[in-house]
Formats: structure tokens, sequence, C-alpha cells
């Protein structure tokens, strides 16, 4: 099967209610598009860049986290205070891209620093392969104690997860939906931490409260006063072909911003744990998320196989010892592929010059660099096959002929509320192949196609060359589902192949 593209012709325990963030310095209403000239708003002196005696690591993963929810990115409702307090001293990415529209492969290239097409993690795949140095391996290696608390099931340490931790905690007590529960995770943390305080330590926590079901616990309901009449519409659809009721979509928004105000405290409570076992000043601490999530763009919710940029861009939050204090946003392009190149950076670990990625420290120092980048996005699973890569201000989307075969199987995302036809499916590409390009600086809510009018333009040109290149030999791999995690898929959401 040729992969290139044609030329054209969880409910929580209660918490208590957290105090509302301060405002934050340059807030972004709307995350700026990269294009043309950028701004990096302060250049960091690579002598500013201070080593850090017995320095350690703490990675925080919030699953499907929207940047523009946060209040470090512009957004208004209070969400995110802790978050917004790192952000307030740190350093903030603007323009940080997933590798992929959901957990698995996103997550694959977080802890593996490479693209899906090397690690080659799915949906149907085997574990991830022990050839890989992984994020956890690297550190043990260089003398770091090691721990993981990760609260998504698609990402057990039977899968290959694991790989070289001290210690990996992966969803042992899960909820009804497959989830674990966060501030178990958190405290399990919080009590590592302590217990390796005199050592440098990294671990990584991977939070999972912003996930459907949105349904946020009591103390985190705050955000619903003054909205219309409506329902929380715990797990959308992935796609409405006349759109939800606007009442339904902004009290699902409201759950929602709820859930990360509740994965924001976990944040807190970790930050907490650091200062009274006075880590603060010799930590690294760095907030993302695997993939986004969508709330009534183009008519669609959750993430899966969208391949718009609430789904792709995630934040970036960075708040160490060895940078200038004071707040330091960069909206050049970054991706996951970056993750690991920084924190060997930070930790002060040598490079790898295999990886393709680059560290964002090392790039503070020139305001010059990175401006030319392609990035690379992909979703191929259950027969939904897409891709988005981006140069400049342009971004092309991909979109791989899906059989209407398959309609029935895509509709056991939601056995609930069947699909009764595949117009209901509108952004699924039937029988042909289908593309989108956007000129992320004019139009940033990707709202106009200019496929059409601009497919004989050199940079659509460039871009269709560039994807070709990432697609060459990147057979989607096809095996049997074992029941946990076909257990895990259908507990979250996820398309899950029904058995023949």
């Amino acid at each position: 099967m040729s992969t290139e593209p044609t030329p054209p012709p969880p409910t929580a325990s209660a918490e208590p209610a957290e105090a509302e963030a301060t405002p934050q310095p340059n807030p972004l209403s709307e995350p700026a598009a990269y294009h043309g000239e950028l701004s990096l708003e302060r250049v960091v002196d690579p002598m500013q860049i201070r080593p850090v005696e017995n320095g350690s690591v703490l990675l925080i993963v919030i699953d499907a986290l929207n940047a523009k929810h946060l209040g470090a990115y512009g957004y208004e409702r209070p969400t995110s205070p802790h978050i917004d307090e790192l952000a307030r001293d740190g350093l903030v990415l603007t323009n940080y891209f997933s590798t992929s529209s959901w957990t698995r492969p996103s997550f694959a290239s977080i802890v593996t620093g490479l693209p899906k097409r090397d690690h080659k993690m799915e949906l149907n795949c085997p574990p991830l392969d022990e050839e890989f140095e992984t994020l956890a391996e690297r550190f043990s290696e260089a003398g770091f104690a090691t721990a993981g608390f990760v609260g998504n099931p698609l990402v057990r340490a039977k899968w290959g997860f694991g790989q070289g931790y001290d210690l990996y905690v992966d969803a042992e007590y899960l909820d009804d939906y497959g989830l674990a529960d966060d501030p178990d995770l958190a405290r399990r943390a919080a009590k590592w931490i302590r217990e390796h305080a005199d050592e440098p330590f990294f671990a990584l926590v991977f939070f999972t409260a912003p996930h459907c079901p949105y349904n946020p616990p009591r103390g985190y309901r705050r955000f619903f006063k003054g909205l219309p009449p409506g329902h929380i519409i715990g797990i959308p659809k992935r796609e409405y072909p006349r759109g939800m009721k606007r009442g339904d979509r902004l009290k699902t928004i409201a759950a929602y911003d709820g859930d990360v105000l509740f994965a924001d405290a976990q944040v807190g409570k970790l930050i907490a744990a650091l200062e009274k076992n006075a880590l603060l000043e010799r930590t690294h601490v760095i907030v993302t998320a695997d993939h986004g999530e969508m709330f009534g763009e183009h008519n669609c919710f959750m993430h899966g196989y969208h391949m718009w940029d609430p789904v792709l861009r995630v934040p970036f939050v960075v708040e160490s010892p060895s940078l200038p204090g004071g707040g330091i946003y960069d909206d050049r392009p970054y991706s996951h592929l970056d993750l690991i190149p920084t924190l060997l950076d930070l930790a002060g670990i040598d490079p790898d010059p295999e990886l393709p990625g680059e560290s964002i420290v090392e790039a503070l120092g020139d305001p010059h660099s990175l401006r030319e980048r392609v990035l690379f996005s992909q979703h191929n699973a259950h027969e939904v096959r897409r891709e988005a890569i981006r140069k400049g201000r342009y971004k092309l989307v991909h979109h791989h002929p899906v059989s209407p075969d398959n309609h029935e199987r895509l509709n056991d995302l939601h056995p609930s509320r069947p699909v009764p036809d595949p117009e209901d499916l509108p952004t699924v590409a039937w029988d042909e192949e289908r593309y989108e390009l956007y000129d992320m600086a004019a139009d940033p809510g990707e709202l106009r196609n200019l496929f059409e009018q601009r497919k004989t333009a050199p940079e659509t040109a460039e871009l269709i060359g560039e994807l070709a290149e990432r697609l060459e030999g990147d057979d989607e791999v096809s095996m049997e589902v074992d029941d946990d995690l076909r257990q895990a898929l259908e507990a979250l959401g996820y398309y899950a192949p029904t058995a023949d």
C-alpha cells in the first residue's frame, strides 16, 4: 500500500476550592500563530543560563489540555493559578505542538524524542521497542533516581512505557472510565519526592482530569454562573453535523474548565512538595500536554483524529533555576521532539546528536534560530489516517481516504449514540484523499481552506514534498488488540476494532 500523498492534479474526590489567579503579565488572548517575523520577548544571554548543582527534573504531563484554557495563555477564567505562577517567572512557548492528536503516539514521542514513524506506537502495535533509549533511561544512566506516576491506562509499563524507571505507578486504581485518581497520583509522587530529596531525581507525573468525561468534583464547578440553560455533555460526539446546542456547549466548556482547575490543583500539590523539601531552587519544573482538545470548532469536539490546532497546539511552561526569572514568551515553532534535548540540557546531561529535536534552552540565546522549521503531526489508526505539516505561516493537512465499509466501526466511538450516516462525519474523507491548506497568519481559526486556489503555489508544493518524504515507508502496523488495551480504549471513548 502506497503511503505517499498524491500531488494535486472522571469524577474524583472533592478538594477545597482554589484561590483565583492574579492577572498574568503579557496575556495572549489568542496564542500567536507563528509566521513571518517571529518575536522572542526576551533573548537570554547564554551566560545567564546557570548550571544547578545536584539538580532534579519534574515533568508534568496533563492529558487533553487545550493551551487556550490556561491563564498563562490569556484565558479569562482562572483555571490555572499554579501553572500561571510557574509561567510568571519561567518560560512559555506559544507555538509548541504535539506530534499526534492522541495519547499513545504523542506520549511515545515525549519519552523517546522520536517521531511516530520511528517509534511506531499507535493503536494496534507491539510494546515500545527496548532498542529505544527512553527519557527515564537517560536520566537513570546519568545517576538520577527515576519515577513515573501515570494516570492514563494506554501507556502502562506492560506496553514498554516503564523502561528506565526505578518506580512506575501506572493506573493501579481506575475509575469507571479507566482513569486513575489524580489526587492519589499527586500524593504518591509527593511522597516519593520527599523520600528522594537528598539526591538528583527525574519524576514524571501524568494527570488525566481534563480528559473526558468532563465532570469536575465539588469545589471545582465554579464556572457555570451566568450561562444559558443547557446540559453538560460529558462525552461529546467527535463531530456534530449541525453543531452542539449553544447552552450545552457552554456548559460542557465550563465543566472542562473545572477539570483543568482540578488538574492545576494537583500541580500545586507537587510544587508544595518541592517547596516543603527545599527543592524549588534546584528543580526544573516542566508542564505540558500529550495533546489538546476541541470545543465546537468546525462542529468538532474532543481529539482523536482531529488535526486542527486546538488539538495539536499544547502548552509548554518551564520554571527553572537555570533560567533568568521574570517571564519569557517564545513564539517560535517547537514540538514534543524538542523535549528530551531540552531536559538533558537543563540537567547537564550530554546531548544525543542522533535525536531530531532541538534544545529549547540553547535556542533562547539565538532569536534567529529555528524560524524555518518544518513540524509534523499525524494520526494513523483504525483506517483514519491524517497528517498535518507546517512551515512558516502555512499548514497543510492531508486526509487519506477511508472506506465507507469502515463507517460502522467508526460508529463504535459512540455506541450509545450511533451515527446514522457517513454524511454525519463530514470531516472524514470517504473514498478519496483530501487536502486542506491554511494561512495561519491570516486565518488562525483554520476557517478558510486555500488548497484549491493555492495548490500550485511554491509553498504548497514544498509542504507536499516534505509530507511525502515523512510518509515514505510508513505503513500502519496491524495486529490484534489484547483485552486490556481494548478495555482501556473503550472506557476512554476511543475506537476499538470490532471483532470479526
